[in-house]
């Protein structure tokens, strides 16, 4: 497969109306395309802002730059020096951090010789970088001090569940959202379901959050946590190291603020719920529960297809989890695969049953090990493996004939023009229209050797029949004696996906060109 091209788009500016009849936008121009030409790269657009000053962000073929930007339509930027992309270091950073890096896009000064698309040029990255982070310190130290003043008179984040601001941007009780915070602490601390149940209940009676989403079970387990709901706002719990990690703060650096106007919950309630939250984190293993205790009895299950299993009836991802179950005095553990969305959101969002990984995995097992063995389905294979093998690079020879038809004819204009030369001094345009020459020659002989990279690339290997049929011959023995991380890579490499409904295999897709099999039992492709 060939590497993906690189695409540069440039950005040429001049500050006055004046210098936009004059040569300054045209000779911008040439510097960023002859550059991207030498580089071989690909020449998305050039984006020209004519009489702006780049004093800000606030230029309309800048912004329109920074919308194809974040759409991925290019790789680098090729400006003819950094002060036509910004003479405002803050704005320079604020791009750096804000588009460039996040979606992956170099910048490259022809001036300057500035270029991040190789380690060397990527310096500037790196000392950007550190005049950004210095940045940011000052503008988080600004917005911490501001809010250590607002929680002295109440909450110090933004919207909060429950809550609104009213026109005096102060915050006020929720009256519709308050209820559902109420109903949580109702059914948790008083009525005893745990919060599976919650999120069950709170779907059926069709409660959503402020977002219009239905409240999942994290949602509820914070909700039940947030002692805000008491009318006691904490500032400054945490607090971030220069490495970004965060660490708990002493109490006396917190900062607290009682409003019982907002509250929403008693304090007793709150701490009913909280002794509830703890004791069953702090629930005990049952006797033979412990991970070194002998009595443990583990399936010999290695989680064949993991990572590949998808929920039959609403399409999610299923995972695998751990069961614990006591068996004649000891503790059985096993495994299932269970929809994920079903645990977030509850079994209103989707019914779909756990099925036994044990039985999934030795029915994969046994699909593979039966299709491989088909002389039939080996015969299927075969002639795909044919038939992406066919060569792809007929095309790309017709194009280097092109080029090097091109090729010939500069090569007879330059040899006129060295001939006028060795008789006369060459005029003016004859100089120049010999650069030209050279440049456009240049670049061909360039695309030239991308393309015949390309197709080496692109080479299909010979397709070994023989070794095929001794692979294959005898492939349902071998494939039972594979250690579990063997059969786990063969059935990576063989199987695309696998549906589960009704705790059974529902549909079975795979990768090409095993997508040629035929299996037994409902299998897809």
């Amino acid at each position: 497969m060939s590497e993906k091209a690189i695409v540069a788009a440039g950005y040429c500016r001049v500050s006055t109306p004046t210098q936009v009849d004059g040569l300054s936008l045209d000779i911008q121009q040439e510097q960023v395309e002859n550059y991207i030409k030498s580089r071989g790269w690909k020449l998305y657009r050039i984006f020209v802002e004519p009489g702006f000053t780049a004093k800000d962000s606030d230029r309309p073929h800048f912004q329109e730059m920074l919308r194809h930007l974040r759409s991925g339509k290019f790789d680098v930027i090729v400006v003819p020096k950094i002060d036509r992309f910004s003479r405002n270091i803050r704005i320079l950073l604020e791009v750096v951090e804000n588009e460039l890096k996040p979606n992956n896009v170099q910048l490259v000064s022809v001036a300057e010789n500035i270029d991040t698309t190789n380690p060397a040029g990527n310096t500037l990255f790196q000392i950007v970088g550190i005049f950004a982070a210095m940045e940011r310190e000052r503008i988080v130290e600004r917005m911490m001090d501001s809010k250590r003043k607002k929680a002295t008179n109440g909450p110090a984040s933004g919207r909060m569940l429950g809550y609104q601001f009213d026109k005096n941007g102060e915050y006020r009780i929720d009256e519709q959202e308050s209820k559902i915070i109420k109903l949580i602490f109702r059914l948790y601390a008083t009525d005893g379901l745990n919060i599976t149940e919650i999120t069950g209940r709170l779907r059926e009676k069709g409660v959503r959050s402020a977002q219009g989403k239905y409240i999942g079970k994290r949602a509820v387990r914070y909700i039940l946590s947030n002692e805000s709901c008491t009318g006691r706002f904490v500032y400054g719990k945490k607090a971030t190291l220069g490495n970004g990690k965060r660490v708990k703060n002493p109490e006396d650096k917190w900062i607290v603020a009682h409003r019982k106007d907002l509250a929403i919950v008693s304090d007793s309630i709150f701490k009913k719920a909280q002794k509830r939250l703890e004791d069953n984190k702090r629930k005990p293993a049952r006797e033979g529960e412990h991970a070194g205790d002998e009595r443990a009895v583990t399936d010999e299950n290695h989680l064949l297809v993991r990572g590949i299993v998808t929920c039959g009836v609403c399409g999610g991802n299923m995972g695998a989890h751990k069961v614990k179950a006591k068996k004649e005095g000891a503790t059985h553990i096993s495994y299932v695969y269970s929809c994920i969305p079903q645990s977030s959101h509850g079994i209103a969002y989707c019914n779909s049953r756990k099925a036994r990984a044990k039985e999934i995995d030795e029915e994969i097992e046994k699909r593979i090990a039966a299709a491989l063995g088909s002389k039939d389905n080996i015969r299927a294979i075969k002639n795909k493996i044919k038939q992406m093998s066919k060569p792809q690079n007929t095309e790309r020879k017709k194009e280097i004939v092109e080029l090097k038809s091109k090729v010939a004819k500069i090569n007879g204009k330059l040899s006129r023009i060295e001939g006028l030369g060795a008789m006369t001094r060459l005029i003016e345009s004859q100089a120049r229209q010999k650069s030209d020459l050279e440049k456009q020659k240049m670049a061909h002989l360039l695309a030239i050797a991308d393309i015949e990279m390309e197709m080496l690339r692109n080479e299909a290997p010979l397709f070994d029949e023989n070794l095929f049929e001794a692979l294959t011959g005898n492939f349902e023995n071998a494939f039972a004696s594979f250690s579990s991380e063997t059969k786990r890579s063969v059935i990576a490499a063989i199987v695309k996906k696998v549906t589960i409904k009704d705790r059974a295999i529902a549909a079975v897709e795979f990768h090409p060109p095993f997508d040629a099999l035929e299996t037994g039992g409902g299998d897809g492709k």
